[in-house]
């Protein structure tokens, strides 16, 4: 995938966006934009999503075509002047559980079996954003790798 750098670069502040998300569209949109650091979101980064909101409470629950709506409405943010840095501040102001949005974030990721520079760039900024303290992000980093290993 290609075009990412642009989406991780910090931006100015900004005004408050002008339309908040609700805590499972929050979650979603911390998927999408996961799925969409390194270009645009392709199949397998949806597979991936729905896997990972079949297993998560207050996403299980969701249809599939709310999952897809809050993936389009984020792409559209993503998409859009300062796309990046808008889609970060909706999430941030819209998740009362920031851990978990990490946690989503690094799951995806490990997933999808390699990490890149981007997703580590973004894995940086969503715990600063977010204002995990440094071991608890240690936790989760290593927890989530451990979990997504090979068995043998």
């Amino acid at each position: 995938k290609r075009g990412a750098a642009r989406h991780i670069l910090p931006m100015t502040q900004q005004s408050p966006p002008p339309v908040s998300l609700t805590p499972a569209e929050a979650a979603l949109s911390c998927l999408t934009l996961t799925a969409c650091i390194d270009g645009p979101m392709d199949e397998a980064d949806a597979l991936l999503i729905a896997e990972i909101s079949a297993t998560t409470r207050g996403l299980k629950k969701l249809s599939a075509n709310k999952i897809a709506s809050a993936q389009e409405t984020a792409q559209a943010i993503l998409g859009g002047a300062d796309g990046f840095e808008t889609l970060l501040e909706m999430i941030e102001a819209s998740a009362p559980k920031r851990t978990l949005l990490y946690v989503l974030s690094a799951e995806l990721i490990v997933r999808r079996g390699r990490v890149s520079p981007a997703e580590m760039r973004l894995l940086d900024i969503l715990a600063e954003r977010l204002r995990l303290p440094p071991l608890t992000r240690a936790a989760i980093d290593t927890a989530t790798r451990i979990r997504f290993s090979a068995l043998v």
